[in-house]
Parts: C-alpha cells; sequence; structure tokens
C-alpha cells in the first residue's frame, strides 16, 4: 500500500511546487509508481512545473462529479514513464471539492501507487486542511528567512494536531552558502534552532528552475543540475536510506561579487 504525503508551506513563493514536482520525478526516477495530486484549487501550477499544461483535460472536480474516472483523468508523464497527474480545476473554488471525496480518492488510489504527493497551496486554507486530513505524512517547505521560518512553525503546529500524520518534516528550500557566509541569510543550524522539526533536505538555490518556469520547460526544470542531486538524496531518505546532507561550499567567483555588493 503506498504512502501519501503533503507537501505544504505557510507562506506562499517559496518553491512547494517545484519541491512537489522534482520529488516525484526522483522517486519515480528510481523505479516507484508516483502519482502527483494537485491540491491547489483555482490556481494549479503543478501541470506547468511537470510540463503538461497541454495534457490536462480533466480534473479532481470532474472525478469528484462522476463526469470522468479518475483512471481517466490521470495524465502520465512522458519522460518519466512512472509519474502521473491529477489536476486541480481552475475554475472553481476550494470549497467545491469536498474532504470526504479527497481521502476516499486517497485511499482508493494508495492501492495503485507506492507515493502519493498532494500539492498543497501555501496557508491555512479549505485546499491545506484537505490534503492534511488524506497524509500519512507532511512536508513543509521554508526558505531561509524570517518570515517563512515563522509561517512554517504555524503550519508545523497545525500538521502535528492531525492523528493521522505520523510525521512533519521540514525541507530547506533556495540555500545559498554565499549568503550565508555574508551574514545575509540563516544558516541551517540557526533554522534548526528556531523549527524543531526533523530536517529531510536541504535544497539549493538553482537559477535553472527559474529559466525552466519561464520558459515553461518541465523538463528542464525536473533536471536541472544544481537541485537534481538533492532531491534524489530526499526521495532515498523517504524510501528510508540513510543518506547524508548534501555539503555546501561558497565558489570564489560568486562569494567575490556577493561581497562587493554587500559592501
Amino acid at each position: 500500500m503506498g504512502k501519501v504525503i503533503a507537501i505544504t508551506s505557510g507562506k506562499g513563493g517559496v518553491g512547494k511546487t517545484t519541491t512537489t514536482a522534482s520529488l516525484g520525478a526522483a522517486l519515480a526516477s528510481m523505479g516507484k509508481k508516483v502519482l502527483l495530486i494537485d491540491g491547489d484549487v483555482g490556481l494549479r501550477n503543478l501541470d506547468i512545473a511537470l510540463g503538461l499544461e497541454n495534457e490536462a483535460v480533466y480534473d479532481l472536480y470532474d472525478v469528484q462529479t462522476d463526469v470522468v474516472s479518475a483512471g481517466d483523468a490521470i495524465i502520465s508523464h512522458e519522460l518519466f514513464t512512472s509519474l502521473f497527474l491529477l489536476p486541480a480545476p481552475q475554475t472553481h473554488s476550494p470549497e467545491a471539492i469536498d474532504t470526504a471525496f479527497m481521502q476516499s480518492l486517497c485511499a482508493e488510489q494508495k492501492q495503485n501507487y507506492d507515493y502519493i504527493l498532494i500539492d498543497s497551496p501555501a496557508g491555512l486554507g479549505t485546499s491545506f486542511h484537505h490534503a492534511a486530513r488524506c497524509a500519512d505524512m507532511a512536508i513543509v517547505v521554508i526558505t531561509p528567512d524570517l518570515a517563512s521560518v515563522r509561517d512554517g512553525e504555524k503550519v508545523l503546529s497545525i500538521l502535528n494536531k492531525y492523528r493521522n500524520i505520523a510525521s512533519a518534516r521540514i525541507v530547506i528550500n533556495r540555500y545559498n552558502p554565499e549568503l550565508v557566509q555574508l551574514d545575509c541569510m540563516m544558516s541551517i543550524e540557526d533554522l534548526l534552532s528556531l523549527l524543531n522539526e526533523r530536517l529531510l533536505a536541504v535544497i539549493p538555490e538553482d537559477l535553472m528552475l527559474l529559466r525552466a518556469s519561464n520558459i515553461q520547460n518541465g523538463n528542464l526544470l525536473l533536471k536541472t543540475a544544481a537541485s537534481t542531486p538533492a532531491y534524489h538524496n530526499m526521495a532515498c531518505r523517504l524510501m528510508g536510506g540513510s543518506v547524508p546532507l548534501m555539503k555546501f561550499t561558497t565558489r570564489k567567483k560568486n562569494f567575490s561579487l556577493l561581497k562587493k555588493l554587500k559592501s
């Protein structure tokens, strides 16, 4: 039976959807069958991150209202053959999706997939609670800044009240060691002292992700050089492997430039 993981955040813009897509691709590349559910009803973007925006014909609401079956609404990825997507509706509000339907859908699909990742919207709205009620585990994505950390703390405190969630883990995204050394960004140690939860992964800042998003190239997004190894390591840890965190070193050229900018 598969595992349902809600991927969420307190603050928007921290890379939660990118994390969902990249983690799903990493798991699929390691032989796991993975279903990604876009839980951001009304504001879906997971189809774009995966390069499947032109394939998304049916959505969660169509399945809920019996327009199509879940099997007919789910899209397969061309590059990662064991990676699948169930899109969110764009023309409905989060309240249009029923909690009992989401729970039933996830329970049914756990029989078909090794992992189900729900891309939950930022904040504490209806869709967040839909994802939390379905999940066996939660991942909270934060960036190394105080606003994201404070919002992440709030989300973690709420997730810990859900008895169905066995554990909630942290992913630190867009980590830049040069900025840490210049005291312009919080260090991993600083973050963990504030967030007393288990760290799952640290993802380096990756400018290729911005390019991939802007040119709507999902395949490029899923195979960028800087962040791909970090997502692979995250997938290994989810599968029970013991993998050390990536070592981050400052790059002299970047560090010199940033130091000049700071001065």
